[in-house]
């Protein structure tokens, strides 16, 4: 597949489409996919990967203790550079080597180097395909808008990823107050609390944060702003995640 591009009026569109000078007699329709859905969707299912400690331990077949905190840790630092737009697209290209898309997932093929690992051959990662793939043909590629419903908030995913980074060095440094740890960070003491509070917040909240169907109303400002209950299922209620 590769990136193009379609206008309507002064909006432009970008997609990934099937390349038709490969075709072969018997091969599916061409595909396309919009280039922000697809990237959006493995940027996530990345992130999910490098912050699993057992996913990226069956991964890279490692053992060692301290092979393995290396792995973590970088591994962490490399789902913040995905998690913030500046950084994503050269953590991307550093960590994906290929895409393959087939009828029900997506296999992805990882440089271990980009988490200091020396094995020779690339990792192999299997994920869900995203829905919206759908055939084409070559005379008729309509144009569509971005879906109404599409509310990933690269924003919010990095201050869940700056929030989680928080309480590691808490945990880390459990012998410093908040104070001598902002000190020792440069940062100030009252945005690391607010931080270190949104780390422990509901999982349910985090896995639509990452997944793009939180509430509207779930934004940067109102996580750092609201008073959250000690409650996961209070918190689910107050954001409006509540079942």
């Amino acid at each position: 597949m590769v990136p193009t591009y379609g206008s309507n009026g002064t909006k432009r569109y970008t997609y990934y489409v099937t390349r038709k000078d490969l075709a072969r007699k018997g091969d599916p329709r061409p595909t396309r996919f919009r280039r922000g859905q697809i990237e959006g969707h493995v940027v996530n299912e990345l992130v999910v990967l490098l912050n699993d400690e057992h996913l990226l331990r069956r991964l890279s077949g490692a053992t060692e203790g301290e092979a393995l905190q290396c792995l973590f840790e970088r591994g962490r630092w490399l789902a913040l550079d995905l998690a913030r737009p500046e950084r994503a697209q050269d953590a991307l290209r550093g960590f994906v080597t290929a895409v393959h898309v087939g009828k029900q997932d997506m296999q992805l093929e990882l440089q271990p180097a980009a988490l200091g690992n020396d094995a020779p051959a690339t990792w192999s990662h299997t994920i869900t395909r995203p829905s919206g793939g759908r055939p084409f043909r070559e005379a008729k590629l309509k144009i569509e808008t971005k879906r109404n419903d599409d509310r990933y908030d690269a924003d919010l995913v990095a201050l869940m990823f700056e929030a989680m980074e928080v309480q590691r060095l808490v945990l880390q440094s459990p012998e410093l107050s908040l104070n001598q740890l902002g000190k020792r960070e440069g940062r100030c003491r009252a945005h690391l609390a607010k931080l270190l509070r949104l780390s422990w917040i509901s999982p349910k909240i985090v896995e639509a944060i990452a997944a793009g169907t939180q509430p509207k109303t779930l934004t940067r400002r109102v996580l750092l702003s609201a008073l959250i209950p000690l409650a996961w299922d209070e918190q689910e209620r107050k954001f409006g995640l509540a079942v």
